[in-house]
């Protein structure tokens, strides 16, 4: 059946190719040159990713790799002239690396250790989001077959898929997602949809824009840009993202035996219930300055507004300068530029959007030697200050000086002086 499927799906797209081969022939001459100018997956400018890195160009039935979007989707700038090039801004993001992001494998790898019988369920939730082209792809091809992340899985350099996998959340993921669903507990934990009954070029990828020239994405990449549905937008709806940063996962007694699910990742409902206007996107993909033309070709493009540029950066800077640090071990496809664009974001978010610090301190009235110092946090965020990772603490650092700028206590090295075991006043 699967050998009858592929078969099918291979002879409609030759006969597409054949019956569009003047024009196809034409456009890829177009790639070739511009690929022969920047590099292949990669775009013009500082920001656009011309340096040592290129994206992957893998293709199987029902994805692509962020190589052959970025052909068309990179060079781009707006009213203001920065560089807003999908991939320049996106490559460099946890969203990209996230089946790179070595904390993830360890914890895989450990839970697997620890709970052997458990593995299968652990590998499948778990790639659902992280690797969740080339899991959605592999339970196509054989439903039947377990999900594996681990060596021989996704993570093995010799699977078919693996290119896939490390893609990480990708272009042709998020905008393959259809709008059965999202927002409801049916979606959560990774359980979005994707259309594999669709045949390229008619395989839909969803986006803001009506109007779009349609052949040049079918020709180069096999998919068919289609609008959202504008009375019920979905792409640009936070329930978009709340099928991955909603997250149950399975409950384990002293036995070892499934009793259930918890919550362990909630950042979609603390939102659903904040009573926060904004959507995700309108933090996480600001909008640009102005109109964008949305590809580099053909040259005739009119500009599109709004733009969401592909920032995706939340307060994680530790994990994305390790990434930065060790690119060449964990396999990143990104420049230090492009980690560096990302760390100035994330810090320009915690910095000015995630929360305001109120400070009042007063003399005691019954010591007028000590100080009382009241501390009021106001979280900005449209959900928990910290959320997501269930491992992520805010701490408060107070730090008291006198007139002189003289350090007199330091809460920082108090708690660590007390963590060790030492007198914090010493």
């Amino acid at each position: 059946m699967e050998i009858i499927k592929e078969t099918k799906m291979r002879l409609n797209y030759f006969r597409y190719l054949i019956l569009t081969l003047t024009l196809t022939l034409s456009f890829q001459i177009s790639d070739f040159l511009f690929a022969q100018q920047f590099g292949p997956g990669a775009g013009p400018g500082p920001g656009g990713g011309i340096a040592q890195t290129t994206l992957t160009a893998f293709e199987t039935d029902d994805f692509s790799g962020s190589g052959i979007c970025a052909r068309c989707h990179s060079g781009l700038t707006d009213e203001a002239g920065n560089d807003v090039s999908n991939d320049a801004q996106w490559r460099s993001t946890m969203m990209a690396n996230a089946a790179k992001d070595p904390l993830w494998q360890a914890k895989i790898s450990s839970e697997v250790d620890r709970n052997p019988h458990v593995k299968s369920i652990i590998e499948d939730k778990c790639s659902r989001c992280h690797m969740g082209m080339a899991r959605y792809q592999a339970i196509t091809d054989i439903p039947s077959a377990p999900v594996e992340v681990l060596v021989p899985g996704f993570l093995d350099p010799a699977h078919y898929l693996h290119e896939a996998a490390m893609d990480g959340v990708s272009c042709t993921l998020c905008h393959q997602i259809q709008p059965d669903g999202l927002g409801t507990p049916d979606s959560f934990t990774g359980k979005y949809v994707i259309d594999t009954g669709t045949f390229p070029p008619n395989r839909l990828i969803f986006g803001p824009y009506d109007q779009v020239l349609q052949n040049p994405m079918r020709q180069s990449a096999g998919f068919l840009p289609t609008l959202e549905d504008v009375s019920r937008p979905h792409l640009t709806d936070s329930a978009h993202c709340g099928s991955c940063h909603t997250l149950y996962t399975p409950a384990l007694d002293a036995e070892g035996v499934p009793v259930g699910e918890f919550p362990e990742q909630t950042t979609y409902l603390e939102w659903e219930h904040s009573g926060d206007l904004r959507t995700c996107q309108d933090c996480h993909l600001p909008q640009a300055v102005g109109s964008v033309v949305i590809s580099n070709r053909p040259r005739r493009l009119a500009a599109r507004t709004p733009f969401g540029q592909h920032h995706y950066v939340g307060g994680n800077s530790f994990m994305v300068n390790l990434l930065k640090t060790n690119a060449v071990d964990l396999g990143v496809t990104a420049d230090a530029v492009h980690f560096d664009d990302t760390l100035s974001r994330t810090l320009v978010q915690l910095q000015k959007d995630t929360a305001v610090l109120t400070a009042r301190a007063t003399r005691t009235v019954d010591n007028l030697d000590s100080l009382a110092v009241t501390v009021d946090v106001e979280n900005l965020a449209g959900h928990k200050l910290p959320s997501g990772l269930p491992s992520r603490r805010s701490w408060l650092h107070v730090v008291v000086t006198d007139a002189n700028n003289n350090g007199i206590m330091d809460s920082m090295v108090d708690i660590i002086r007390q963590a060790n075991g030492l007198d914090s006043a010493a």
